[in-house]
């Protein structure tokens, strides 16, 4: 039990610490730290980090995709799908931001979106592990919603008919 309050205040402690050094660093170490606080719950100050990053380098897919995540859990759901977005637009070929946009659009009931975009992400990388198994359950949930949300509203328009 000691061992693991020492290790969460050893953890709060690097948290304080980047606080104060929160203005200095690389756009490694934002997005780090950003990293650790949106571990840690603490989502505004990871965002900030995270946009430190991006302002550092315009170009950095990680970071872009990093904010993106980070939106999501804020509930900004339109400013999540833009960072994914521009994760994909300076690097077409990751496929890490690609899932997360396809499951935030099925998360979101854009069915038809989320599908392309899950198909987009097998079409980046049709071997890799993560596409495979991201994917593939994200397309069957979006379709599955889908389908759902057509029968729906098939059963209402038929009970309308009686």
């Amino acid at each position: 039990m000691k061992a693991r309050r020492h290790k969460t205040w050893i953890h709060e402690l690097r948290l304080q610490e980047t606080d104060l050094t929160a203005s200095a660093g690389t756009k490694e170490e934002h997005g780090s730290s950003g990293t650790e606080f949106e571990t840690s719950g603490r989502y505004a100050e990871a965002l900030a980090c995270f946009d430190r990053a991006t302002q550092m380098d315009e170009l950095s897919a990680e970071a872009w995709w990093q904010r993106g995540s980070c939106l999501k859990s804020l509930g900004q759901w339109e400013d999540s799908l833009q960072s994914f977005d521009k994760a994909l637009k300076v690097e077409p070929t990751k496929v890490g931001p690609c899932l997360s946009k396809g499951h935030l659009l099925a998360e979101l009931g854009r069915f038809d979106e989320a599908i392309s975009t899950f198909d987009l992400a097998l079409q980046i990388a049709p071997d890799s592990d993560s596409a495979l198994t991201c994917a593939y359950p994200g397309l069957i949930f979006a379709v599955g919603s889908f389908a759902e949300q057509v029968l729906q509203g098939s059963s209402s328009r038929f009970l309308s008919i009686l």
